[in-house]
């Protein structure tokens, strides 16, 4: 992958300020990683977790400060706005000379808003970019997708379900051309094993490193205690029956309490609330390569999420045999197999998740779930999914140029 001869990409990743690493970031180098006809080199705002995580997969890393941002930039006072702009424009010109000191044929923005930011002064110097869109549209500004498609050489969403989603809220008389300037490819996963009935006393060990016993019933939430994933009003709807109809039922939410503390705490809260001590527990956010132990002692993975891409735990779960329990929302409903890998409630009715999770107490109707589960996720398999996106960067990619020195 490391050849000379390679043409370079580069992957521009951005973040936002509590610079946590998301499921789309770890998406992106799962990629890199399975380039076999370009070489990537990643760009990121500062050195930190993720930066080191791409040296350690021996992928190249730049830094350019000085991220440009676009929120709030509309409502600004003129005063304001002006100095924004200049930044956003002095950045995407640093953008220019990085790509050509790096030789790279093309910019692959990990964000609609990094397309904006850096679409106009690559267009200008003629660097074809491409544009991911890794969310549902709900809650975002659609024209940003207009803009982004307008910049871009070719959009790619995470899903089928997401692409049409965001179709549905662009202008009408722009759908069409919109829609013919994207394309729906999933993430790429690096599977972990999938569980098996004989691996039962290791599973039982990690339970107990988890402080659950080897008789509950785990209920697992991940993520970060954040409005974004709904955890408040799961517990608040459907929490308190599933505890009260399934005797041996444990909740387990695994994810960090930084992203917006203040909500956190109400989580932890309505937690203690409606469940005695032990029933509801709490483990901070792991490692991406110690969650195959939570998976292990999962049952069901729970998302109640209202938002989502291609939510990497649901995937990640259904290799290692858990089915899921969610929201039929488009993120989700591209990453699972409704009725035969998870069962899906309307998110405006969390209470049909007690009478789900409860049905999955049956363990044959769990196993059902089970093995279509593991048999679903391998179609996620970077090794078969990154080739599709390196198609992309072959429609867009000029001859490779020669760094400069």
């Amino acid at each position: 992958m490391d050849a000379p001869s390679l043409p370079v990409v580069l992957i521009y990743v951005s973040f936002d300020p509590s610079m946590e690493i998301r499921g789309g970031h770890r998406s992106i180098l799962i990629a890199a990683r399975h380039f076999t006809r370009y070489r990537p080199v990643f760009v990121v705002e500062r050195d930190g977790p993720y930066a080191e995580e791409v040296r350690a997969a021996g992928i190249e890393v730049q830094i350019l400060p000085g991220w440009p941002v676009f929120d709030g930039l509309r409502s600004a006072p003129l005063g304001e706005k002006i100095p924004r702009l200049l930044r956003i424009a002095r950045h995407g010109r640093e953008l220019v000379r990085l790509a050509r000191r790096t030789g790279a044929v093309l910019v692959h923005c990990h964000h609609p808003k990094d397309a904006l930011s850096t679409g106009l002064p690559l267009r200008l110097a003629r660097l074809p970019m491409i544009c991911h869109v890794r969310h549902q549209s709900r809650n975002r500004n659609p024209l940003a997708l207009v803009g982004a498609a307008a910049l871009a050489r070719e959009l790619v969403f995470v899903s089928e379900p997401v692409r049409r989603d965001w179709l549905s809220f662009a202008p009408e008389r722009l759908r069409s051309w919109v829609d013919r300037r994207g394309v729906a490819i999933p993430n790429p996963f690096e599977l972990p094993e999938a569980r098996a009935e004989a691996e039962a006393p290791e599973r039982a060990v990690d339970r107990r490193a988890l402080g659950l016993s080897p008789e509950d019933f785990v209920l697992t939430i991940v993520g970060p205690l954040a409005p974004e994933k709904d955890p408040l009003r799961f517990l608040h709807e459907a929490a308190a029956e599933v505890l009260a109809s399934v005797p041996d039922a444990r909740l387990l939410f695994v994810g960090s309490d930084r992203l917006d503390p203040s909500y956190a705490a109400q989580v932890q809260g309505a937690a203690r609330e409606i469940a005695p001590p032990g029933k509801i527990l709490f483990l901070p956010e792991r490692p991406h390569g110690a969650m195959p132990l939570i998976y292990r002692a999962t049952d069901v993975l729970v998302l109640p999420s209202r938002l989502e891409g291609l939510p990497r735990v649901a995937i990640e779960a259904q290799a290692m045999g858990c089915p899921v329990v969610g929201c039929r929302i488009p993120g989700l409903l591209a990453a699972v197999d409704e009725g035969r890998s998870a069962l899906l409630v309307h998110p405006d009715r969390l209470r049909d998740m007690a009478g789900a999770l409860a049905a999955l107490r049956d363990p044959e109707r769990h196993g059902q779930l089970s093995r279509a589960a593991r048999a679903h996720a391998r179609s996620f398999d970077a090794r078969l999914v990154t080739p599709l996106l390196e198609e992309v960067y072959d429609r867009h990619a000029p001859e490779p140029r020669r760094p400069r020195s």
